[in-house]
């Protein structure tokens, strides 16, 4: 047969679904969910759509936001989570009978082991049978992985609650690498409330519920009072995904039997889902090439998740380190803290802290742009999963619709062009290098963060803001100085600049655009330098960056006013307060007003940039740019959905 998938759970199920909607012979290995049997799980939008794009349907009722909570905190953060709450035995019992409704065979038993034979995965059955699958699926949970993290759940009774919330506990000042605490607290029907429990590290399961009870109740006096309901259900979580594994084995393993929960949430349902759809998409793309679909879902499965979930080896110490910093600044408002705080605990990884904005590239730029941005992002990768694996997610683009979002690498890659008509993939350390240093420049933008500890005596939002700058900066400079030394003083003087107008920012009124045009204006002069293009073209170059630095921090402004989500993450208190926008008071206090003229100067920029552009001729180089004007001023493009004409 075509393929087997050996599991009935979320990932199992999906993969089953989608292989058997695409005609291929699939065998599900074994039995079907219990509707009734399960504990309240929130299901994030993401994977509800990701199972939409197979036909399958959830019906539930929507929250969009998730409230986080840290013990050490007065203020907790709102992050844009849009979820369902259900039933899992329910949920998945659905998505077993849509498998199987889409025509994939059921076997009630359980698999015992799988090897490889010249016929293709031999799959041993607990009754003796045997089966063999060109392509295998193993997605049989975290139980199998001898993962060592646990989560446990309880209904009570006696709670109402609309929004759910994580409670983040607070490491003891006296046991820095001590266990910690994900607390999720989900609506479960009326006057009732589940308490989810979770602890990467494993705590011994008989307190769990009484240790979280109390950590909610902390700041919600209602659970002090909250009667439990029936017995609470245990299960394992394993936070351990190992790439290596994704090469190296002969079956495609998915969700927790990949290890794929995140390690600050214990939300594992979104990761089943989309890894499950990955080793399908490799299947359907080679059907009747084992070798080539585990090759295909390695690379996916890397680039998509290495960084998101590491809770082992060297990565133990950075992941205290960053909860440390979740928790102490769970309520900061600094763009560096923002974003890395979403790509944390938000289950959309990259996407959720990339630009919304999609460039839409036709086929000559996207066959000519693509392989180039991909090479960066696994320079990225190889720079920062194995010492900052956390950093991974804001660095890099995580799979083929973030490669198409503004990033400085397709700036750098339009300065290449427009003196050549190839984008060298040798290139690709010198554009990773420009990106991470443009991620620093992030950390550096604004006042520093205020104050934030967890109780115990560092300031853990400044730390984490300066060290995770530091690294970056050091990390882009290696790169440079490493596979592109001749460009090691134009970067180096590039960081200087940044730093002389970020100080003037702060000290001496430098208009706040400067800086923005610097960030804008480096990669294409860099690009300009490494496509060997005429000091003219260089200037124009120049120019454009100047301009997109300008149209960029207008339309945050725009978007602050209107309450609309900006692309630092912030709102127009705190764009004004950290001094990274110049609007006065009289100007905040008139938000439409002040909207509508900022949205014309952000396209006054774009004009001045596509202006530029004209001389250039039409080539790769201005198509490219042409739509990043576009992308850049798209949310707040007024007069309808048309785009910027060419």
């Amino acid at each position: 047969m075509d393929v087997a998938v050996i599991g009935t759970g979320p990932a199992g199920c999906s993969a089953a679904a989608r292989l058997a909607g695409a005609g291929l012979d699939v065998v599900l290995i074994g039995h079907r969910p219990d509707p009734e049997d399960g504990p309240t799980v929130l299901v994030s939008s993401v994977a509800t759509a990701h199972l939409e794009s197979c036909g399958i349907t959830i019906d539930a009722v929507r929250t969009e936001v998730v409230e986080v909570v840290a013990q050490a905190r007065a203020q907790p953060a709102r992050i844009d989570f849009p979820s369902v709450t259900v039933n899992r035995g329910d949920f998945v019992a659905h998505l077993y009978d849509s498998a199987v409704a889409r025509g994939a065979r059921v076997v009630t038993a359980r698999s015992t082991d799988t090897h490889p034979s010249p016929d293709g995965v031999v799959v041993a059955l607990d009754d003796g049978e045997h089966i063999i699958a060109r392509h295998v699926v193993l997605a049989t949970g975290a139980g199998q992985t001898g993962s060592r993290g646990i989560a446990r759940t309880q209904l009570f009774r006696g709670v109402d609650t609309a929004c759910p919330a994580l409670h983040l506990s607070t490491p003891s000042d006296h046991d820095p690498g001590g266990d910690r605490l994900a607390v999720w607290v989900l609506p479960a029907g009326a006057n009732t409330a589940a308490i989810t429990v979770v602890s990467p590290t494993g705590a011994d399961e008989d307190d769990l519920i009484d240790r979280a009870l109390a950590i909610v109740a902390e700041r919600d006096p209602r659970f002090a009072g909250a009667e439990a309901i029936g017995v609470a259900t245990s299960g394992p979580i394993d936070t351990g995904f190992d790439e290596a594994a994704a090469r190296d084995g002969h079956v495609l393993a998915v969700g927790d039997a990949a290890g794929l929960v995140n390690p600050f949430t214990g939300e594992g349902i979104t990761h089943a889902v989309e890894s499950a759809l990955v080793a399908a998409a490799a299947i359907e793309e080679h059907p009747d090439s084992a070798e080539l679909a585990l090759r295909r879902f390695a690379r996916e499965m890397t680039g998509r998740f290495a960084g998101r979930t590491d809770l082992s080896r060297a990565a133990t110490r950075r992941y205290h380190f960053a909860w440390r910093t979740l928790t102490a600044a769970v309520d900061s408002d600094h763009p560096f803290l923002v974003k890395g705080r979403r790509a944390m605990v938000a289950p959309e990884g990259v996407s959720a802290v990339a630009d919304p904005a999609l460039l839409d590239l036709d086929g000559p730029e996207r066959i000519t742009v693509g392989p180039f941005l991909l090479a960066c992002d696994e320079v990225l990768l190889s720079s920062l999963r194995s010492k900052w694996p956390f950093l991974a997610r804001l660095a890099t683009s995580g799979d083929t619709i973030t490669r198409r979002r503004l990033r400085p690498a397709i700036l750098f890659g339009a300065g290449v062009l427009a003196g050549t008509d190839t984008l060298d993939v040798t290139l690709a350390p010198l554009a990773a290098a420009i990106e991470l240093a443009s991620l620093a420049a992030l950390a550096f933008v604004g006042t520093p963060p205020a104050e934030a500890s967890d109780g115990t005596h560092t300031d853990w939002a400044t730390t984490s803001v300066l060290l995770g700058g530091d690294f970056l900066l050091a990390e882009a400079s290696r790169l440079v100085a490493r596979h592109s030394p001749a460009y090691s003083f134009t970067f180096a003087e590039w960081l200087d600049e940044l730093v002389a107008t970020r100080t003037g920012r702060l000290t001496a009124g430098t208009p706040a655009a400067d800086v923005f045009a610097s960030i804008f204006e480096f990669p294409l002069r860099i690009g300009a330098a490494a496509g060997d293009c005429s000091p003219a073209v260089a200037e124009e170059l120049r120019s454009i960056g100047t301009e997109l630095g300008g149209a960029f921090l207008r339309a945050d402004e725009a978007l602050a006013l209107r309450g609309e989500r900006t692309r630092l993450e912030i709102g127009i208190d705190s764009l004004v307060g950290q001094g990274i926008s110049e609007l006065s008071a009289d100007e905040v206090a008139d938000p439409p007003r002040t909207a509508d003229r900022l949205t014309v100067e952000c396209h006054a920029h774009a004009d001045r940039a596509l202006a530029t552009l004209t001389p250039l001729g039409d080539n790769h180089a201005t198509r490219l740019l042409r739509e990043f004007v576009s992308a850049l001023i798209a949310p707040v493009r007024t007069g309808g959905p048309a785009r910027v004409p060419r």
